[in-house]
């Protein structure tokens, strides 16, 4: 009798990404999450170049591990005010296997019940939680090893795009006979020359600093890929900036003769609806993907049979594989986008400054990329990294960055048309080297606003608040009282002007300090709340505020002290953002004598100021010194008045020694 040997074949279990981050994380023990040290000792500087691509891929483990570890530390701090909610069951899924594998079917209470308590919390993908059987009020309360940590599936960006052959010359004339300044045209240009170069990849740099259309020519070039023919993917690092893109390419869409309409699936938007509020925008629902599909069901749904499902199953599919403009964020492009079939020849990122290098080589190792088109300015603020740790390893730092210390050619788009010329002469002499111009726009007369009277209110001052105190809050953030006075009475200014006048009037407040800005919001929130329409007013951190713009900014920039130390003023990328988010209006509070005092940005800029004449002195004002006083004795601080250099003093014709 014959014998045959049968052999097995062997089931390739499904990966998982992010899998190796995932494992070693849920190895780590609660000494080791509060060991601020853990990694300290094995970082290394991420080199700047690489012998293999291993080597390159292996560089950003150990500080993506510390970064994780930094941020689960961060989140201790804050155990006792996490929210809470009732587990009603828990089922362990049947094709995972422990103790390796941790994965869990969890129900939860009611929605009613945990609402009718006053609790407001709703698990989202990728929250941290604790399962405990008793509310922690300390990390003490976590040591028990029947109260596991459970962490979510990390997941990076990415981004990615697709281009097809198509007629170029209609498009290259289209584009030469535009809007568009001649920095922006050349760049576009650039940008959709690459997809006739089949030979070699490429990778464009388009330099935007601020003000100068980055989103515009990106809208413009969508447009054009898309009257191309062309497969693309657009990503942003937030939502908030990809739903301004997004805007911009539906207006250039449907500005043109040919598009006063556009089919499903020509322009899709891709993203969690919640986080977009895309609701909220109902000249985008159009094209967001959900809507796009709920529309596709209700076209194709059958009840013919399981033929005729499986036939509109497989034209829903046609359906996503033909998608011709995709535009989502970077934390869910790789998520969704690589069931997408054919080669993709083109990326293209935005606001590619804002993102670590390691996010960036997901997309870039999808099949068939040929070409990637990075958009940015690195001499803005990078992604925000937490472990200084990882910050000095370069953890933070981008792909664009990286090519440009590397000597890559950069597209620059030149004229800025956002910022008053008395606004943008000092970020342009210092961050730019005076190669931005300024556009015919912001050079009329028209966009020379005043809002107050005096010159201290003009469209550029430095106004020294000489007389405050930085103090920390609970959370060790500073806060300068004295300048949220002179802020608070400058905004009551605004606002009354604002009614008598009758005049439109767009304020935003910025300061590096979150204790400082909180405290600022508090001081003004009856006028962010007046039913007014023609004023209206916010508040952000420099770094929240990045790539937001408004008619008129006020900064806050806190630090007040003899040793002259500025903390994280002294960067000069937070600084550059803070300096050119207005329009017609930027005035700047600070204490000259803590500014001049180290070879900062800072001292530069109150040098310049008084070199052109626009260094005020805020006790000059009377409602400023009013505020100021007032503030002083409300923060028993009424000696500082009591000093015979004291403003109350300086016009006294006698005093008493």
């Amino acid at each position: 009798m014959a014998r045959f040997s049968v052999k097995k074949t062997e089931v390739k279990k499904e990966e998982i990404p992010g899998r190796g981050l995932v494992d070693l994380v849920f190895s780590w023990s609660l000494k080791d999450v509060l060991n601020e040290d853990l990694y300290k000792y094995q970082m290394r500087k991420i080199p700047q170049s690489f012998s293999s691509m291993k080597e390159y891929m292996a560089s950003f483990c150990d500080p993506l591990a510390e970064e994780t570890h930094a941020d689960l530390l961060s989140g201790m701090s804050t155990l006792s005010q996490a929210p809470t909610r009732e587990i009603f069951f828990v089922k362990q899924f049947v094709k995972w296997k422990t103790p390796k594998d941790l994965f869990y079917h969890v129900t939860l209470e009611s929605v009613r019940k945990f609402k009718d308590r006053g609790g407001r919390y709703e698990p989202v993908a990728w929250d941290l939680i604790a399962i405990t059987d008793v509310r922690p009020k300390c990390i003490a309360d976590l040591v028990s090893p029947t109260d596991p940590i459970l962490m979510p599936e990390i997941v990076l960006p990415a981004f990615w795009k697709k281009n097809c052959s198509a007629a170029f010359a209609d498009v290259r004339y289209r584009i030469c006979s535009s809007d568009l300044n001649d920095s922006q045209k050349d760049a576009v240009l650039s940008c959709l020359v690459t997809r006739e170069c089949h030979h070699q990849s490429t990778v464009k740099l388009i330099w935007g600093p601020p003000g100068t259309g980055k989103t515009k020519a990106v809208g413009f070039m969508l447009c054009s890929l898309l009257r191309m023919k062309c497969r693309t993917l657009t990503c942003a690092p937030t939502n908030t900036a990809l739903l301004v893109v997004t805007q911009r390419l539906l207006k250039n869409v449907t500005g043109s003769l040919e598009y006063d309409t556009y089919g499903l699936g020509d322009v899709v938007l891709f993203g969690n609806s919640e986080q977009m509020k895309i609701f909220d925008r109902p000249d985008l629902l159009d094209v967001f993907l959900d809507n796009c599909v709920k529309i596709l069901y209700e076209c194709l749904v059958s009840s013919s049979g399981w033929k005729e499902v499986v036939k509109n199953m497989n034209l829903a599919l046609d359906f996503l594989r033909s998608l011709e403009t995709l535009l989502c964020t970077d934390t869910v492009a790789d998520k969704g986008l690589k069931q997408l079939s054919g080669e993709n020849e083109q990326s293209r990122l935005d606001e590619a400054a804002q993102l670590k290098e390691c996010e960036s080589t997901i997309p870039l190792q999808l099949p068939g990329l040929h070409h990637a088109i990075l958009i940015g300015d690195e001499q803005q603020l990078p992604a925000m990294v937490k472990s200084k740790v990882s910050e000095k390893a370069e953890f933070g730092r981008s792909l664009l960055q990286r090519l440009v210390l590397l000597g890559q050619k950069k597209e620059l788009l030149n004229v800025q048309h956002r910022m008053h010329p008395s606004i943008s002469l000092f970020p342009n002499r210092v961050f730019y080297e005076n190669q931005i111009l300024d556009g015919p726009n912001v050079k009329e007369r028209r966009h020379e606003k005043r809002f107050l009277q005096g010159n201290m209110f003009d469209s550029y001052s430095f106004v020294n608040v000489a007389h405050g105190k930085e103090e920390f809050n609970s959370s060790h953030s500073l806060k300068n009282m004295v300048e949220v006075a002179v802020v608070s009475e400058i905004v009551a200014s605004l606002f009354k002007e604002s009614v008598f006048t009758k005049k439109k009037v767009k304020v935003g407040i910025i300061s590096p300090y979150k204790a400082q800005v909180y405290a600022i919001g508090e001081k003004v929130k009856n006028y962010s709340a007046d039913s007014n329409d023609d004023f209206s007013i916010s508040v952000h951190s420099v770094d929240g505020f990045q790539g937001g713009e408004e008619d008129m900014i006020i900064v806050s920039t806190v630090r007040c002290n003899i040793n002259g130390v500025v903390g994280v003023l002294k960067n000069r990328q937070r600084a550059n953002v803070a300096l050119t988010c207005a329009r017609h209006c930027l005035w700047i509070l600070g204490d000259e004598a803590t500014l001049i005092k180290r070879c900062t940005i800072w001292k530069d800029l109150v040098i310049d100021a008084k070199k052109r004449g626009c260094f005020y002195n805020a006790d000059e004002d009377k409602s400023l010194a009013q505020a100021i006083t007032i503030a002083l004795v409300q923060h028993n601080q009424i000696h500082i008045l009591l000093n015979m250099d004291s403003f109350l003093f300086k016009k006294a014709r006698w005093k008493v020694c």
